[in-house]
């Protein structure tokens, strides 16, 4: 394999699957009963910092971190390299969940730097991909990082555990996946995203204005969702798929023969991104084509938009449908959604 260098030189140097889920996957129940559901608090006269603060406790007890976020293990940066007029730092972080390192590169184009404040996207992968896909034309992220870097935006990178080149101990992904228990591999997965998010918002905190999105394609979607809910930093979170609730895919999307809800029962996707509000944004993205798109992802969406309805403030939840594409991600629409560039 050649050096992981030579790999993120690669991807930069290329800037110039998904499984069918029936339409029949259940449309949200009208009885919005959960304990910790945003309208339960609501209902009860309880406070949105009382709800945030109980859902968040869950959250984090449902990835295998009781209570609240350890502290952030320092990344390493272990390699520095220029391509035109794009600098790339290359980090790992030491995951807390196992101390396997979790590699991810920052790409800073020289129009960043020549502006104080920093427009950040994180970008994470779907299944079957790498980090590089982002830099791919013909990948279902559609070059999104290079058409990022070309407008001004700083790009981070993200290599998912156990995807596409992801390694543990020699072991590929799919023999990996197999070997946990139900409902372990999403914790991982948000968890690594968690420090890689942390470390990303501490790397630009010296600069002023400065904001940092997450984006995700398919699963990395659906990661990038929990991310933008859980660190403080995040202002913007889009998913391109991957906005099923919790029930839905739980009876009809079990991941690649994997069951990813550990956390099934703790409340569904609306109200984990409902965490984002008043303050924050969330964008989410569909094919009209998409087999993801199905009723209870409109739905679903439709609580979401109530609890920004009721919270107020500046931030809002926008749904962005392209009728002309299937499971892929469309790159004029995120970039229409991002903060703009001076």
């Amino acid at each position: 394999m050649c050096p992981r260098l030579i790999a993120w030189t690669s991807c930069v140097l290329a800037l110039s699957a998904c499984k069918e889920v029936p339409q029949a996957c259940r449309v949200i129940d009208d009885e919005l009963s959960h304990p910790l559901s945003f309208a339960t608090y609501e209902d009860a006269g309880q406070s949105y910092d009382e709800w945030r603060a109980d859902l968040t406790a869950a959250l984090l007890n449902a990835i295998g971190l009781p209570n609240e976020l350890p502290e952030l293990k320092e990344p390493q940066l272990v390699g520095e390299s220029r391509i035109d007029d794009i600098e790339l730092l290359d980090y790992d972080i030491e995951s807390w969940v196992d101390g396997v390192l979790i590699p991810y590169v920052v790409l800073i184009p020289e129009r960043a730097k020549q502006q104080e404040a920093r427009h950040v996207v994180i970008l994470l992968h779907g299944h079957g991909e790498t980090a590089k896909a982002p830099f791919e034309s013909g990948s279902p992220m559609r070059n999104i990082g290079g058409r990022l870097l070309d407008e001004g935006y700083v790009v981070v990178s993200v290599e998912l555990r156990s995807f596409g080149a992801f390694t543990v101990d020699g072991k590929a992904h799919d023999p990996y996946i197999a070997g946990l228990r139900d409902g372990e591999f999403i914790g991982q997965v948000v968890q690594d995203n968690i420090q890689v998010g942390e470390a990303v918002v501490n790397l630009f905190k010296d600069n002023p204005g400065s904001t940092i999105s997450i984006f995700g394609h398919s699963f990395g979607g659906y990661i990038a969702l929990h991310v933008g809910a859980l660190v403080d930093g995040i202002s913007y979170s889009m998913s391109s798929g991957h906005f099923l609730p919790y029930a839905c895919v739980n009876t009809e999307f079990a991941h690649h023969g994997q069951d990813i809800l550990g956390m099934e029962g703790i409340a569904e996707i609306y109200d984990v991104t409902g965490m984002i509000a008043p303050l924050g944004n969330v964008d989410v993205f569909f094919g009209g084509r998409d087999k993801l798109f199905t009723p209870s992802s409109r739905e679903a969406f439709k609580r979401l938009e109530a609890i920004y309805e009721k919270l107020g403030g500046p931030g809002k939840a926008t749904l962005h449908v392209n009728p002309d594409i299937g499971h892929r991600v469309d790159p004029d629409a995120v970039i229409a959604s991002l903060p703009k560039l001076p």
